[in-house]
């Protein structure tokens, strides 16, 4: 929602406080509303497609962002009235990705703990030295997977999310041409 509001905030600026909703408030209206639509889908007897206020402020945002992609957007409105439920099960693909970060979390400690079966169970298991020796070799490299799994992990897919779902909510690329220290760039050319 953050890199909605901060989206909104850029639209606003170079385009004016309608073309921001249109383009960045109708998507927190989806979130919001599909949100609480959800949580009370799960939560009581309620159906998937019953008319309920969360449910029906999730169409209009749908509704408003059909018309943001037809008229702010210039995908014309046979494009928008395509695009815009397509677009919204975008933000389902976004929630996936950030539950893949759990995953690999919960992938870490099932590592961790077959580690300490096979390892730990092998180390003890009444077959002398040797049972010892590799149990322990064992136990010792699995941990060493799971402990770099799970430092090497988050720090990737955290970039990754950050980079490619969340500052496309606002990272547009226009504005400025960066110039570092007001110097010449050796390699590359942008448009003034």
């Amino acid at each position: 929602m953050f890199g909605f509001i901060l989206g909104f905030i850029n639209v606003a600026r170079a385009h004016g406080v309608v073309a921001a909703f249109f383009e960045k408030g109708s998507w927190m209206i989806i979130l919001a509303a599909g949100t609480l639509h959800i949580y009370g889908f799960l939560t009581s007897d309620q159906g998937v497609f019953d008319a309920t206020p969360y449910a029906i402020a999730t169409l209009v945002g749908v509704v408003c962002l059909i018309i943001g992609l037809a008229v702010f957007e210039k995908f014309g409105w046979a494009g928008g009235l395509i695009m815009g439920p397509i677009e919204t099960f975008g933000l389902l693909a976004n929630t996936l990705s950030y539950l893949r970060v759990m995953g690999v979390g919960v992938a870490g400690v099932k590592i961790a703990e077959v580690s300490i079966t096979m390892g730990w169970d092998l180390m003890w298991s009444g077959g002398g030295v040797v049972s010892i020796v590799l149990g322990l070799v064992l136990f010792v490299l699995i941990q060493a997977f799971a402990l770099a799994l799970g430092l090497l992990s988050p720090s990737i897919h955290a970039a990754r999310l950050h980079f490619v779902e969340w500052m496309g909510k606002f990272y547009d690329g226009s504005g400025r041409v960066f110039t570092p220290l007001g110097g010449r760039t050796l390699h590359t050319e942008g448009q003034s």
